[in-house]
């Protein structure tokens, strides 16, 4: 029996996947966020909440039992598709969990006899950054993890928890470690503004289904955030992560302050601001990116991934 795992990128369209194509095609079995009812959205957040924060013993106990429930969600009949771009965000909760041990737990959750099949978004690395940090730069602050380390990493050419998330070859790596795994295959987010059908056609093909085009709503795929619209959201957010905290701790009210204040690292990360970093952040990523499969060079070029020499 085939499973498909979806596994982001984040900001890489997987909220126009999960809900336009995953939960609607009638030939996939989708196991994962349902936008329209979150109720059954349940299983999956269970399944990301145990896998990062259970320790070692409480985890193979988890295995055990969580193993039986899967099978019984797989369907023989149909594509079975797995999607949940939080298996790539290392940072998420309290403890911080290596990408390699998180991926390692989920795939513990399956059996040996099952092809596992592995699909990811990417994303030119100066957007993917930009963005994700303005999503989840909330979640960084937990882990002290600033705008301004993320400069002097990319500066100093310096490992960041947040930063190596986006080698991508890395992640590729230990994906093929496991036997589990039968294929990988990677996807280009710019090609939903180049060429979104032939994107679409791919990803189908991929998935051995039908190519439906009604699925592929004209929906406007979202990219940036905008700092007015957003503010209001992310005012809420510290508010909680500040009072939820037992210790509070005085650095969670200079949090607060900065905030209103409008210091610089809790702004949103502007295109204007960060374009000055485009060449210095494909020269961070260069090393990692060129040892990806070379059938895909030509378009890490054309979309900045690489110079063009």
């Amino acid at each position: 029996m085939k499973i498909f795992l979806h596994l982001g990128y984040p900001k890489t369209a997987t909220t126009y996947l999960q809900k336009n194509i995953f939960s609607n095609h009638p030939d996939i079995n989708y196991i994962g966020k349902f936008y329209k009812n979150p109720n059954k959205s349940k299983f999956i957040f269970e399944l990301e909440k145990n896998i990062f924060c259970l320790n070692d013993k409480d985890f193979r106990k988890y295995v055990i039992k969580i193993k039986p429930k899967i099978k019984e969600k797989l369907n023989k009949k149909k594509i079975n598709l797995i999607s949940n771009e939080a298996f790539l965000i290392n940072y998420n909760y309290n403890k911080i969990s290596t990408t390699e041990k998180i991926l390692d737990r989920l795939l513990r959750l399956f059996d040996k006899n099952l092809k596992i099949y592995i699909l990811i978004f990417i994303r030119n690395h100066k957007d993917a950054l930009r963005s994700n940090f303005n999503q989840f730069k909330h979640l960084l602050r937990r882990h002290d993890i600033f705008l301004k380390d993320l400069k002097f990493a990319i500066n100093n050419n310096q490992d960041n928890v947040f930063l190596n998330n986006f080698n991508y070859y890395s992640i590729i790596k230990i994906l093929k470690k496991n036997k589990l795994i039968f294929k990988t295959r990677i996807f280009f987010y710019e090609d939903f503004d180049n060429n979104k059908n032939f994107l679409m056609k791919s990803l189908c093909k991929f998935l051995n289904i039908k190519y439906l085009p009604h699925l592929n709503k004209d929906e406007k795929v979202r990219t940036h955030e905008d700092l007015k619209n957003n503010r209001l959201k992310e005012l809420i957010n510290l508010i909680k992560i500040t009072f939820k905290n037992k210790s509070f701790k005085l650095r969670y009210i200079i949090n607060f302050f900065n905030f209103i204040t409008k210091r610089e690292e809790y702004e949103i990360l502007e295109k204007k601001h960060f374009d000055q970093y485009k060449e210095r952040v494909m020269n961070f990523y260069s090393s990692d990116t060129k040892k990806l499969d070379k059938k895909y060079h030509k378009k890490l070029k054309k979309y900045f991934y690489l110079k063009n020499k």
